[in-house]
């Protein structure tokens, strides 16, 4: 395992912008976790190779500055709202000091992913997200970032 740093995990979000979502595994069985898989090339939409974000924290999708939903809905509500982001594409990616993320989407999407865990391992799970780009993997895990 190798810590990275801030800028390295800044650096490494920076190359999914401009790639176009194609599919989002929430719903039925996921609770608020979810995967939104990613592509830049239309001939690798399969999940064994795309990018992807899979979001275990607490999270919120804006629709021009509206709530649609939140990691605290139904999971019916929750798949039916991020299934809203297939075929959008992601124009940009806000990093703060604390490793929230903000993924600005086309269309007025705004996904707000809000680093939540605690050193409470009975109560959290050991990581807020992580994200594959080109088959390397780095986790945001209790404010380290680690590939």
């Amino acid at each position: 395992m190798k810590f990275l740093s801030k800028k390295d995990l800044k650096d490494y979000l920076l190359q999914i912008e401009g790639q176009q979502v194609y599919e989002v595994k929430a719903g039925i069985g996921t609770g608020s976790i979810f995967t939104m898989y990613f592509s830049c090339n239309q001939d690798q939409l399969n999940r064994e190779t795309s990018d992807m974000i899979m979001v275990f924290c607490s999270w919120k999708l804006l629709f021009k500055d509206a709530y649609l939903c939140t990691w605290r809905d139904n999971e019916s509500e929750i798949k039916e709202n991020l299934d809203k982001l297939v075929d959008k594409t992601i124009l940009t990616i806000e990093l703060d000091l604390s490793f929230d993320i903000i993924i600005n989407l086309s269309e007025n999407y705004r996904l707000y992913i809000n680093c939540d865990s605690s050193s409470n391992s009975d109560i959290d799970i050991d990581s807020d997200y992580f994200i594959k780009i080109k088959n390397k993997i780095t986790a945001v895990l209790r404010g380290k970032i680690v590939e």
